[in-house]
């Protein structure tokens, strides 16, 4: 659109999993107000079967526009894949920005109890600091959670989840704190297969 994004990416396989690219980004294509220019690598290591490393790095440099969005990022990451009766993955991710420094880390887990149930457990922590004001922002979501498939028909399937929400801002001029607890239920129904029907409460 007139007012959308342009994104060119060029990108190679340096080595098997492994990947340099090199990306220009324009937040406004008529104007090139916001123009970004980023390069870095993304590899994927395989440690044994079922077990890998992500890796990447990314430099970020402005060139147009009135914020300057300059910054470096390295990001890490393990997914455990090997087991059919669990799996879990996580990733780390640091950002060194000229205006703020951010860091962001997730944990995902799931454990296959049976063909029916399977339970879930997330969290998604972020620290966001203001480098000019020495103020900072902390977000962390966990969730704990149980699906339910019906292996044998596949007619119907339900998720539970336990969400906790926890927001410390100091970057707002009225700096707050919230805490939050949500139970969810979700719903669907498969009465054939070209048809869904689907419920959610909170």
């Amino acid at each position: 659109g007139l007012n959308g994004s342009i994104q060119y990416q060029i990108d190679a396989n340096y080595m098997k999993d492994g990947q340099v690219f090199s990306e220009y980004r324009v937040k406004d294509g008529m104007s090139a107000r916001e123009a970004e220019a980023a390069i870095g690598l993304r590899n994927k290591w395989k440690v044994q079967d079922g077990l890998y490393i992500n890796t990447s790095f990314e430099h970020l440099e402005s060139l147009e526009g009135k914020n300057n969005n300059t910054a470096t990022a390295a990001t890490v990451g393990v997914d455990y894949l090997a087991k059919d009766k669990y799996k879990f993955t996580t990733r780390a991710e640091k950002r060194w920005g000229e205006q703020t420094d951010t860091f962001l880390h997730s944990f995902g887990y799931a454990n296959k109890v049976n063909d029916d149930i399977t339970l879930l457990l997330k969290n998604i922590y972020s620290l966001q600091e203001d480098n000019a004001r020495s103020k900072e922002r902390t977000i962390d979501r966990f969730q704990i959670g149980m699906a339910y498939r019906d292996y044998d028909n596949n007619i119907i399937d339900h998720l539970a989840k336990l969400e906790y929400r926890y927001d410390d801002n100091e970057l707002t001029d009225n700096a707050y704190t919230k805490k939050t607890y949500i139970a969810s239920l979700h719903t669907n129904y498969h009465p054939v297969r070209r048809l869904t029907l689907s419920g959610h409460y909170a």
